[in-house]
Protein backbone atom coordinates (compact mmCIF):
# COMPACT_ATOMS: atom_id res chain seq x y z
CA UNK A 1 0.00 0.00 0.00
CA UNK A 2 3.26 2.25 0.73
CA UNK A 3 4.19 2.07 -2.48
CA UNK A 4 1.11 3.36 -4.08
CA UNK A 5 0.76 6.46 -1.70
CA UNK A 6 4.80 7.18 -2.70
CA UNK A 7 4.05 6.93 -6.27
CA UNK A 8 0.81 8.97 -6.27
CA UNK A 9 3.14 11.89 -4.03
CA UNK A 10 5.77 11.65 -6.63
CA UNK A 11 3.34 12.23 -9.38
CA UNK A 12 1.70 15.21 -7.51
CA UNK A 13 4.65 16.77 -6.71
CA UNK A 14 6.27 16.73 -10.02
CA UNK A 15 2.75 18.01 -11.25
CA UNK A 16 2.92 20.61 -9.01
CA UNK A 17 6.40 21.77 -9.15
CA UNK A 18 7.72 20.67 -12.93
CA UNK A 19 4.35 19.74 -15.27
CA UNK A 20 2.21 23.06 -14.37
CA UNK A 21 5.29 25.76 -14.89
CA UNK A 22 6.54 24.36 -17.95
CA UNK A 23 2.76 24.73 -19.02
CA UNK A 24 2.33 28.00 -18.10
CA UNK A 25 5.45 28.76 -20.04
CA UNK A 26 4.60 26.94 -23.05
CA UNK A 27 0.95 28.87 -23.09
CA UNK A 28 2.39 32.02 -22.48
CA UNK A 29 5.00 31.86 -25.27
CA UNK A 30 2.85 30.61 -27.78
CA UNK A 31 0.49 33.44 -26.83
CA UNK A 32 2.77 35.60 -27.53
CA UNK A 33 3.88 33.94 -30.72
CA UNK A 34 -0.12 34.67 -32.03
CA UNK A 35 0.14 38.43 -31.51
CA UNK A 36 -1.91 38.15 -27.43
CA UNK A 37 -1.49 39.51 -24.46
CA UNK A 38 -0.47 37.02 -21.85
CA UNK A 39 -2.53 39.08 -19.14
CA UNK A 40 -5.60 39.76 -21.22
CA UNK A 41 -6.66 36.13 -21.09
CA UNK A 42 -9.77 37.73 -19.31
CA UNK A 43 -10.47 40.18 -21.66
CA UNK A 44 -10.91 37.46 -24.59
CA UNK A 45 -14.00 36.64 -26.17
CA UNK A 46 -15.61 33.24 -24.40
CA UNK A 47 -14.86 30.83 -27.70
CA UNK A 48 -11.38 32.52 -27.81
CA UNK A 49 -10.94 31.99 -23.95
CA UNK A 50 -12.11 27.97 -24.55
CA UNK A 51 -9.63 27.49 -27.12
CA UNK A 52 -6.92 28.72 -24.91
CA UNK A 53 -7.49 26.50 -22.05
CA UNK A 54 -7.89 23.66 -24.61
CA UNK A 55 -4.55 24.53 -25.49
CA UNK A 56 -3.10 24.52 -21.71
CA UNK A 57 -4.39 21.22 -21.26
CA UNK A 58 -2.72 19.75 -24.30
CA UNK A 59 0.08 21.26 -23.19
CA UNK A 60 0.10 19.65 -19.90
CA UNK A 61 -0.57 16.41 -21.29
CA UNK A 62 2.54 16.39 -23.19
CA UNK A 63 4.62 17.49 -20.34
CA UNK A 64 3.54 15.22 -17.85
CA UNK A 65 4.06 12.45 -20.18
CA UNK A 66 7.14 13.77 -20.82
CA UNK A 67 8.37 14.81 -17.29
CA UNK A 68 6.49 10.99 -15.16
CA UNK A 69 8.25 9.07 -18.13
CA UNK A 70 11.64 10.54 -17.52
CA UNK A 71 11.10 10.26 -14.14
CA UNK A 72 9.78 6.92 -13.31
CA UNK A 73 12.50 5.31 -15.85
CA UNK A 74 14.81 6.88 -13.87
CA UNK A 75 13.04 5.33 -10.56
CA UNK A 76 13.13 2.17 -12.53
CA UNK A 77 16.74 2.36 -13.19
CA UNK A 78 17.13 3.14 -9.60
CA UNK A 79 15.33 -0.39 -8.45
CA UNK A 80 11.58 1.60 -7.83
CA UNK A 81 8.40 0.49 -9.30
CA UNK A 82 6.22 2.68 -8.89
CA UNK A 83 1.95 2.63 -9.04
CA UNK A 84 0.01 6.20 -8.76
CA UNK A 85 -3.29 7.15 -9.46
CA UNK A 86 -4.41 10.30 -10.59
CA UNK A 87 -8.08 11.99 -9.58
CA UNK A 88 -7.47 14.76 -12.45
CA UNK A 89 -8.59 13.01 -16.06
CA UNK A 90 -5.66 15.28 -17.36
CA UNK A 91 -2.95 13.37 -15.32
CA UNK A 92 -3.91 9.63 -16.67
CA UNK A 93 -1.20 9.64 -19.41
CA UNK A 94 1.17 11.18 -17.72
CA UNK A 95 0.35 8.31 -14.41
CA UNK A 96 0.73 5.87 -17.28
CA UNK A 97 3.65 6.93 -18.30
CA UNK A 98 5.11 7.19 -15.14
CA UNK A 99 4.34 3.76 -14.36
CA UNK A 100 5.19 1.73 -17.41
CA UNK A 101 8.53 3.30 -17.38
CA UNK A 102 9.40 2.55 -14.01
CA UNK A 103 8.44 -0.83 -15.19
CA UNK A 104 10.77 -0.73 -18.42
CA UNK A 105 14.20 1.23 -16.18
CA UNK A 106 13.30 -1.55 -13.55
CA UNK A 107 13.23 -4.65 -15.90
CA UNK A 108 16.72 -3.14 -17.65
CA UNK A 109 18.43 -3.38 -14.40
CA UNK A 110 17.57 -7.33 -13.78
CA UNK A 111 19.86 -9.49 -15.23
CA UNK A 112 19.06 -12.09 -18.28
Amino acid sequence: MEGVLIGTTILWILSAVIVTPLTNWSVANRMVTEGIEVGSLEELPPEKKSYWQKKATSYFIVWDVIVLAIAGFVGGLLGFLFIGISIDTKGWPGMLAFIGASFLGGTLTKPF
